[in-house]
């Protein structure tokens, strides 16, 4: 008999890849060990490369949206390669997988944004978006 896995938020309903014109579901990066699906935003094809494929245009940008300040400090990094990217949910919700929840940011904005947000589940720190954003502290950090 086949082990029974959950899935994070639905049984049902699988997100869809995040590139507008694809339409294929999320792949799953892993089952975690309390058999929860860890998902990326995009499927496998897209992932592997395939999201420059006629007919689909992808979400992930060439630049982290961050550079307008919207962390709370200004992303400065160089961007050489689009591996130095990663698309991140704003709420959290990796099963939230809509365009306007969706955001391209750097390996440090993203792993910053994770911390002072409580995106990470291990992370026992949370706070709110408005909350990061008015932290002196990070923000004393990056001046």
């Amino acid at each position: 008999m086949p082990i029974q896995m959950k899935k994070n938020k639905s049984w049902l309903v699988e997100p869809e890849c995040i590139n507008d014109g694809c339409g294929n579901k999320v792949h799953t990066r892993r089952i975690n060990k309390n058999r929860t699906r860890d998902v990326r935003s995009e499927c496998y094809k897209c992932h592997l490369g395939g999201r420059k494929r006629p007919g689909v245009t992808p979400h992930k940008k060439e630049y982290c949206e961050n550079i307008d300040g919207r962390l709370g400090f200004e992303c400065t990094a160089t961007i050489i390669d689009g591996c130095q990217l990663d698309l991140d949910h704003i709420d959290g919700d990796r099963w939230h997988n809509v365009p306007e929840n969706v955001q391209t940011l750097c390996g440090n904005c993203h792993s910053m944004k994770t911390k002072f947000s409580g995106d990470s589940r291990n992370n026992k720190q949370s706070k709110t978006l408005e909350e990061f954003k008015e932290s002196s502290t990070l923000v004393a950090y990056f001046k």
